[in-house]
């Protein structure tokens, strides 16, 4: 990996347990920046400013927990018949 950027953002993603797609909403609102930048995407240094601003200012206490996005379990919005009395 020669681009130290992206090495960064590894970095940073090992640390935070955050996934790529998460951090580059947060960071970019680019949900495939760092899919591409893995592939060799060039960064325009305002955008690695911002990256790296991103990175600098993490507080993992006010970070949102994550959208869980998907099919409802099989017994959601199914309630129990009430015990016989």
């Amino acid at each position: 990996m020669a681009d130290p950027l992206l090495e960064e953002i590894e970095a940073f993603l090992r640390l935070t347990g955050m996934s790529p797609t998460r951090f580059s909403i947060r960071a970019t609102r680019d949900r495939h920046f760092v899919r591409h930048l893995r592939k060799g995407r060039n960064v325009w240094p305002g955008t690695m400013d911002r990256v790296r601003a991103f990175m600098r200012g993490f507080d993992p206490a006010q970070e949102p927990p994550p959208v869980r996005r998907g099919r409802a379990p099989a017994n959601a919005g199914i309630q129990s018949p009430a015990p016989a009395a």
